[in-house]
């Protein structure tokens, strides 16, 4: 088994274990933007085309405080001095689809955070991890175009060196043209509403239509809605759906208040709305309601809707929330549902991190004939 380490967003961590692990990984430690995992390399091809990992590393010297105290830049150039280079370069080349050419060439990457700054200067960290790197290979530096990677990130937590599998993020990905909403968030979304072949998924506020078209190139079997108000949004939405290939994708210009659509017409609802930081409570409570009361309406019986809400809309949503038991159900079964809307039942939450923003994403079920909560 190899070692690897991924970065993920705030809040994703647990999603992105789960995913490697319908690889045979085993997870090793999950930290605040961090998974680390073991994987056999018969797998690791497979381990560039996970969704919900930013960047992926081999594992090549890890180290928690609350373990092992790395102090100085000495101690960090001791423990290095066991790790085999030519062995792991190796792996890293197992991973990879295409192969590099000798002699090889590296960079060093630092960054350091939190306490750990009066402690270590990236620029010296990175000069003399080069250095002990070049002391035990006949590897050069190359600053400008390396055939591979070293990073190192020191924290308050723990520091890691690693060797990252592919050049750029899997989060950026080759067929999303334009991305309004981050990929990995996007695909998340379209896990939590268990998509499967033959349903039928709304975006009633589909912006640039990121989020329909990292579902329609991965769940290509499925048909697609996307609605939203403004029709230079809808154009560049297109160019994102013609970028994926999707050929069962309709947008449509109108309200996602007043949706031109039949009743219980889709099987799932992903959407990231607006959160209404330019508007007041008022304004805000008043388009929640409206917006609620359609997608209850569009979505089928035993559906899923999973959204995206922060910022004033969050606040609204949250104080929607009630938790009761339904008509008809066992007294210990109890749920969290919508007051308003009570056959909306919630079914888990996400807290994420965007930039500066706290968001969650919430993933709600339609149950009409659960009866009213009590």
């Amino acid at each position: 088994m190899i070692s690897f380490y991924g970065t993920t967003g705030s809040g994703l961590e647990a999603t992105a274990a789960q995913e490697v692990s319908t690889l045979g990984a085993d997870i090793t430690r999950m930290t605040k933007g961090k998974v680390f995992f073991l994987c056999s390399s018969s797998s690791c091809p497979d381990l560039i085309k996970l969704k919900t990992f930013e960047r992926l590393f081999l594992e090549v010297l890890c180290a928690f405080h609350e373990e092992m105290e790395i102090s100085s830049i000495d101690k960090l150039l001791e423990e290095m001095k066991a790790v085999n280079w030519e062995s792991n370069l190796k792996k890293w080349k197992n991973c990879r689809e295409s192969a590099e050419s000798s002699p090889l060439s590296f960079r060093v990457s630092c960054k350091v955070t939190g306490q750990m700054r009066k402690k270590f200067s990236a620029f010296h960290v990175s000069k003399a991890v080069s250095a002990s790197i070049q002391n035990s290979t006949n590897y050069a530096v190359n600053l400008k175009q390396p055939c591979f990677e070293v990073n190192v990130r020191i924290s308050d937590e723990y520091i890691t060196i690693g060797i990252p599998l592919t050049t750029e993020p899997l989060s950026k990905r080759p067929y999303l043209k334009h991305i309004s909403v981050r990929s990995t968030i996007c695909h998340t979304m379209c896990l939590k509403a268990g998509i499967s072949s033959g349903m039928r998924i709304l975006d009633p506020c589909c912006g640039h239509g990121t989020i329909l078209a990292e579902a329609s190139y991965n769940w290509p079997a499925c048909i697609y809605f996307g609605l939203d108000q403004d029709l230079e949004a809808l154009k560049i939405a297109s160019e994102n759906m013609q970028s994926c290939k999707a050929s069962t994708a309709s947008l449509i210009c109108g309200d996602c208040a007043r949706m031109p659509l039949t009743s219980e017409s889709v099987d799932a609802i992903l959407c990231d709305p607006p959160f209404g930081i330019k508007h007041n409570c008022q304004e805000t409570d008043k388009f929640l309601d409206r917006f609620l009361r359609e997608c209850s309406r569009v979505l089928c019986e035993g559906g899923t809707m999973v959204v995206l809400l922060g910022g004033p809309l969050r606040s609204s949503f949250e104080m929607q929330l009630e938790t009761g038991q339904g008509e008809g159900e066992d007294p210990g079964d109890r749920r969290e549902n919508l007051r308003d809307f009570p056959h909306l039942v919630l079914k888990e939450t996400l807290p994420l991190r965007l930039g500066l923003l706290d968001a969650i994403l919430w993933c709600l079920s339609k149950h009409s004939g659960r009866g009213h909560v009590t």
